[in-house]
């Protein structure tokens, strides 16, 4: 038997099935000789939904602990869609101190691959290992980092997308991470894009480890003509899209949005029909159709519209503009 595996991750309400659907593709692709204990760390969680999450985490070797995160921890923070966003930065007081490494991982994952060829990725001095984000690859990008100038920071340093960490918890622990994200979140609480990511971007900057890209592909980026890749080269642009190792449904395109028939996004239900909510789809709706139809037919020409209100949003404006003048981040042809 294989050393164990620990894997976190943070769920709502709003992400129960999503997270079934990751944890069942996580398994089903495993190597079964490693052990795997995931810390569930649950945002107002019905009991049903528990269980069958329990349910669908079933396997020899496989284990469950519910987490309770200490929300006095994040009083004061900007205010995010879900305070589950956050809760990745109390990993560190929140595992026991036997565990010194973890996997922390969201819930609109599709695990496409043995997890423990990611566990055994070299962390060298790293206090934690990700993937260049690939809408937003440098930290001068419209929702990178607001303050990137100040912080002194060079307008192409990567910038890493939070979905997928390898966290060193010794590091983590020993240099305050979780804390010191916190508190850089409540100094600048007005010039915030992304939450916990933009602030791990800055206190772990310079202390990461870049992941091969197949560990965390977007979805509904991957492939798509508009879309390019600068930090990229053409054939680990090509190999991402052919063998991707874990799929990402970031940002507003999720799989419970859209009518089924759209790749990647069947493969969601394909898993999902292997947990406790088998058989569930999104019901057929007006806004559904329409949802459709724009990301078949209209996207590929009006992506520019969705990234300028994704700006907007986010009060980046500026940022926009100044990224679609020197075009140095993906997503403009």
């Amino acid at each position: 038997m294989l050393d164990p595996l620990f894997v976190g991750c943070a769920v709502d309400r709003r992400f129960v099935t999503p997270l079934a659907a990751m944890i069942r593709s996580l398994l089903m692709n495993r190597n079964p000789e490693r052990p795997i204990e995931f810390y569930l760390f649950a945002l107002d969680l019905q009991i049903p939904d528990r269980e069958r999450l329990e349910a669908t985490a079933t396997g020899e070797g496989v284990s469950i602990v519910w987490v309770h995160p200490d929300h006095a921890r994040l009083q004061g923070l900007p205010s995010a869609p879900s305070l589950s966003l956050y809760y990745r930065l109390l990993v560190g007081n929140a595992l026991p101190e036997s565990i010194s490494k973890v996997i922390w991982l969201d819930a609109d994952l599709l695990i496409l691959r043995d997890l423990g060829e990611l566990w055994n990725v070299d962390m060298g001095d790293n206090a934690v290992l990700a993937v260049q984000d690939m809408a937003i690859p440098y930290v001068s990008c419209a929702l990178g980092l607001g303050e990137w100038r100040a912080l002194g920071l060079p307008a192409d340093a990567p910038y890493f997308n939070s979905g997928v960490l390898v966290i060193d918890l010794n590091i983590w622990r020993r240099e305050d991470i979780g804390a010191r994200a916190i508190r850089y979140l409540r100094s600048r609480k007005r010039n915030i894009a992304l939450f916990d990511q933009e602030a791990l971007n800055v206190i772990v900057s310079g202390r990461w480890g870049a992941l091969d890209p197949r560990w965390n592909i977007i979805a509904s980026l991957a492939g798509r003509r508009f879309q390019r890749n600068p930090h990229l080269s053409a054939e680990v642009d090509r190999r991402l899209q052919e063998d991707p190792w874990i799929l990402h449904f970031a940002g507003y395109w999720k799989p419970w949005i859209l009518p089924r028939g759209r790749h990647p996004y069947d493969l969601y239900f394909h898993y999902l029909d292997q947990t406790a909510w088998s058989g569930w789809r999104p019901p057929a709706s007006l806004p559904g159709g329409l949802r459709a139809f724009y990301h078949d037919h209209l996207r590929e020409t009006l992506y520019p519209v969705e990234t300028l209100y994704t700006a907007i949003r986010c009060r980046r404006f500026p940022e926009y503009l100044r990224e679609i003048h020197t075009r140095n981040c993906g997503g403009y042809q």
